[in-house]
C-alpha cells in the first residue's frame, strides 16, 4: 500500500468509529485536538494490524509519530516495508 492510501483507510475508520458524526478530518490535522486519546490510537493500531497485515508496535511511537492520520500512516508504510 502506498501511503495516500492508508491515509485513507485511516481517516474513513476514524470517522466511522472514533469520531462524532460531521467532524471533519483531513490527514494532517491535529488527533489530540479532535479528542482523539492513548485508547484511540490503541484502536488505530488494531484496525491496521486486522487490514493492512502490518504491526506498528506501540512502544516505539511517540506523540510526533501519533499526532496526525498523517503521521501514523508513515509509520505504517516503514513497518510495511521491514
Amino acid at each position: 500500500m502506498e501511503h495516500q492510501e492508508v491515509c485513507t483507510e485511516l481517516i474513513k475508520f476514524i470517522k466511522s468509529n472514533l469520531l462524532a458524526d460531521g467532524i471533519a478530518l483531513d490527514a494532517k490535522d491535529s488527533l489530540t485536538a479532535l479528542g482523539l486519546d492513548s485508547f484511540s490510537l490503541i484502536e488505530i493500531l488494531l484496525f491496521v494490524e486486522r487490514t493492512m497485515s502490518t504491526v506498528v508496535p506501540i512502544e516505539e511511537l511517540d506523540r510526533e509519530k501519533t499526532e496526525t492520520v498523517y503521521a501514523i500512516a508513515t509509520e505504517v508504510v516503514h513497518h510495511m516495508n521491514k
